[in-house]
C-alpha cells in the first residue's frame, strides 16, 4: 500500500507527459505515427508486449524497484564498528569514549544466540602471566587465545609483542621464544660492540651506532620477559558469545570489545589497551618495527 502511494502519483505524472509527447511523434498526424500505424495494425501483440515492457521501465525507475533501504533486511545483526574494522581504542581518543563504544557493542550481544562465535579483543585490569590468563579462561570453557600482547611492564620502556598461538603453541611457547629471539639480538650487539673495540672500523661503528637503540630494547626483553612473566597485558579470542558475555564479567577482564558476526582476524586491525593508560590513548610501539 505505501509503494502504490508513492509511486502511482509519479508514475501518472510521467505517462501524462510521455502522452503528450507521443501524440505529438507518433500521433496519426505525428512523423513518427504515419509509419508505426500499419505496423501496429498487422503486429499487435507485439506492440502490446512493448507498451508493456516500457511501462515497467518507468515504474522501476520511478520507485527504485526493490533497492529500497528501507525494506533491505540488514546485512548482519550484532555489533557495528563505525569506523571499519578497527578493534579497540582510537590512538589520541579517550578511554572513556573507547569503554562507551565497546560497551555498546557488547550490548548488541543480547541480539545473536548464546552459541554464535565471535572475535573480541580482551584487555586486562593487570599484567598477568600465561598460568593466569590460562586459570581465567578455565572459568569459561570454548574461548580459544588466538593472540596475546605482551611487554615487560612499566616503568620499563619496553616494546609491545604480538605472541602468536596456536594448537601447539600456547602463550608461555610464544613468551619464551620472544626472550629467546630478544637474548640472540643483544649478544649479537654486545660481539659487534667488542670487534669494534678491538678491530675498529668506520663501517663496524656505524653498524653499531644504528643497532644501540634496539639493543637496548633487546636487554629489556630479555631480562623481563619468559614463559612465568607477569606481562601479558590483552589478548585476542574466539568463542560463543555466551561465554564471552560471561568473560565479561570477571574481575580481570577491564574492556572486552567484540567484532562483528563474520568479521575474520584478518580483516581487524586489532589495537590493545595497556592497564595503566587511563585517559588519552597512546600510540603503541610494536617490536619488530
Amino acid at each position: 500500500m505505501e509503494l502504490d502511494d508513492r509511486a502511482l502519483p509519479v508514475v501518472a505524472n510521467m505517462l501524462r507527459r510521455l502522452g503528450r509527447v507521443s501524440r505529438a511523434l507518433a500521433g496519426p498526424d505525428g512523423a513518427i505515427g504515419r509509419r508505426v500505424t500499419p505496423w501496429i495494425r498487422r503486429e499487435p501483440v507485439v506492440a502490446v508486449a512493448l507498451v508493456a515492457v516500457a511501462f515497467a521501465a518507468i515504474l522501476i525507475a520511478a520507485t527504485g524497484g526493490d533497492d529500497q533501504g528501507a525494506v533491505r533486511p540488514p546485512a548482519h545483526t550484532g555489533p557495528k564498528l563505525p569506523a571499519g574494522h578497527l578493534l579497540g581504542p582510537v590512538t589520541g581518543s579517550s578511554v572513556t569514549s573507547y569503554e562507551s563504544l565497546a560497551a555498546q557493542r557488547r550490548s548488541s550481544l543480547d541480539q545473536l544466540a548464546g552459541s554464535q562465535q565471535l572475535n573480541a579483543v580482551v584487555d586486562l585490569s593487570d599484567y598477568l602471566s600465561p598460568q593466569a590468563v590460562a586459570e581465567l579462561l578455565s572459568k569459561t570453557p570454548g574461548i580459544v587465545v588466538r593472540r596475546g600482547f605482551a611487554r615487560v611492564p612499566p616503568p620499563q620502556d619496553a616494546r609491545v609483542h604480538v605472541v602468536l598461538t596456536s594448537a601447539t603453541t600456547d602463550l608461555s611457547a610464544g613468551l619464551a621464544a620472544a626472550t629467546q629471539s630478544a637474548s640472540q639480538i643483544a649478544l649479537r650487539y654486545e660481539r659487534e660492540l667488542s670487534r669494534s673495540i678491538t678491530r675498529p672500523s668506520p663501517r663496524l661503528q656505524a653498524r653499531v651506532a644504528a643497532g644501540a637503540a634496539l639493543a637496548a630494547q633487546a636487554r629489556i626483553d630479555a631480562n623481563g620477559l619468559g614463559p612465568r612473566c607477569a606481562c601479558v597485558f590483552a589478548l585476542v579470542v574466539t568463542g560463543p558469545v555466551g561465554q564471552l558475555q560471561e568473560l565479561d564479567r570477571q574481575a580481570a577482564v577491564r574492556i572486552l570489545d567484540p567484532a562483528p558476526v563474520g568479521a575474520s582476524l584478518r580483516s581487524l586491525m586489532i589495537v590493545p589497551l595497556e592497564p595503566q593508560v587511563s585517559g588519552t590513548v597512546p600510540a603503541l610501539s610494536f617490536a619488530g618495527d
